[in-house]
């Protein structure tokens, strides 16, 4: 595979639609997609995260499901046309969120939570080639959100953050860091510059 493969991680609230619209603009060869991705899987998804009633377990194997999907239907296709394929949320995600999810049911702590999450995902992943992390505060979170899912907790988000931190000294070789706290014009140019910096041959945006 060809291409660039960009995903923008961070906690509910952070900004990651907003940056990522703002690329889709700027680079005409590029495809925007999410997790839950808008396939049937994806809705499958949204059902589960928006019911209180789901086990822990039911949540991650649907995100599996529509990893799977969206990996063979929209990431691959994109990458093998040399396209910019950039994805609100993917694996990473689930390293932090499902992690915190899991972690309370598998009995074993964390190292066995990480390595039971890890070898399920390598059968349906992609090396994201950058990850950009719009780094905001637990507090900005619960301000910005809605509580549309069981996931905006305040107690539940500062594990998810404090995961993410973890996270970024783990695969630092891809991930560059945003104080999303600032203005929305400022966030968008750090993004759009970080992004040019890795398109060594300016060809994404023609």
């Amino acid at each position: 595979m060809n291409g660039l493969f960009v995903t923008v991680a961070g906690i509910d609230g952070a900004g990651k639609s907003t940056v990522v619209n703002t690329i889709q603009t700027e680079y005409k060869q590029s495809i925007v997609s999410k997790e839950p991705s808008e396939l049937w899987t994806g809705d499958a998804v949204y059902r589960s995260i928006t019911s209180d009633n789901t086990n822990p377990f039911t949540d991650f194997y649907l995100f599996m499901a529509d990893r799977a999907h969206h990996i063979d239907n929209i990431i691959k296709p994109g990458l093998k046309d040399d396209m910019l394929v950039i994805s609100d949320r993917f694996a990473d995600s689930t390293r932090a969120y499902q992690f915190n999810a899991l972690n309370n049911e598998l009995p074993h702590g964390e190292e066995y939570t990480e390595q039971y999450i890890d070898d399920l995902m390598k059968h349906w992943n992609v090396q994201p080639d950058l990850t950009i992390y719009l780094d905001i505060s637990v507090d900005t979170s619960i301000e910005r959100c809605d509580g549309e899912d069981k996931y905006e907790d305040r107690e539940f988000l500062e594990q998810v953050s404090q995961r993410y931190d973890y996270l970024q000294d783990k695969y630092s070789d891809r991930y560059v860091v945003v104080n999303g706290e600032r203005n929305k014009d400022q966030v968008k140019q750090d993004v759009i510059d970080i992004i040019r910096e890795h398109d060594s041959f300016g060809s994404l945006s023609e």
